[in-house]
């Protein structure tokens, strides 16, 4: 059997890590358990990762691997698009859990900053949809983008993250579609010729 190198070893050892965090959690990750169960030499790990925590903060980068946010000239259709984006980040129990973690406020340390930083970071990506919205006029002018924006996608977090970690499409279109339409939403002239 050939070794693996480079980027697929990388990988498999990040997945690996993430289920050891399904099963211990962030704080309690052992690299020993990670290489068990990835299959390979624990120096294998710690010549890339000295520590656990180094470890989990780049699984957890890994599996919340950002994905360009759509832009398709409806704001319902972006938003739609962009929680079916954080939908498959939440396939994973570790990420789903980080995820709870984080609203929670049981995240410290590294984490809870590494955390914080992707926050603002998808945050200043998500307004841009919004933002688009109201220059295209489906949002009033003056609303509060960001207000809007944190009441749309929080709607649609709470369910994915504490209710439903599936959200099947309709029910997502539901909460998206009932959230905006308390924003004073205005379909695109391209929106309503699909409806």
């Amino acid at each position: 059997m050939k070794k693996q190198r480079g980027t697929p070893l990388i990988t498999k050892i990040l997945d690996a890590a993430l289920m050891e965090i399904t099963r211990v959690g962030p704080y309690d990750l052992a690299i020993e358990d990670v290489a068990k169960r990835a299959d390979v030499n624990k120096t294998t790990i710690y010549r890339r990762w000295p520590t656990p925590q180094a470890l989990v903060l780049s699984a957890f980068e890994h599996g919340s691997a950002k994905a360009p946010l759509p832009d398709t000239g409806s704001l319902r259709e972006d938003v739609v698009e962009a929680v079916k984006l954080m939908r498959e980040v939440c396939r994973s129990p570790a990420m789903l859990s980080l995820a709870r973690m984080q609203l929670t406020g049981e995240l410290t340390g590294e984490l809870r900053e590494w955390l914080i930083s992707r926050t603002k970071d998808t945050d200043c990506d998500t307004l841009v949809m919004f933002q688009r919205a109201q220059a295209r006029g489906e949002l009033p002018t003056g609303s509060d983008i960001e207000l809007v924006r944190d009441l749309v996608l929080g709607s649609a977090q709470y369910v994915l993250y504490f209710r439903d970690a599936e959200l099947a499409d309709h029910k997502l279109e539901q909460i998206i579609g009932m959230s905006l339409t308390g924003a004073g939403y205005m379909p695109a002239a391209a929106d309503t010729q699909r409806t």
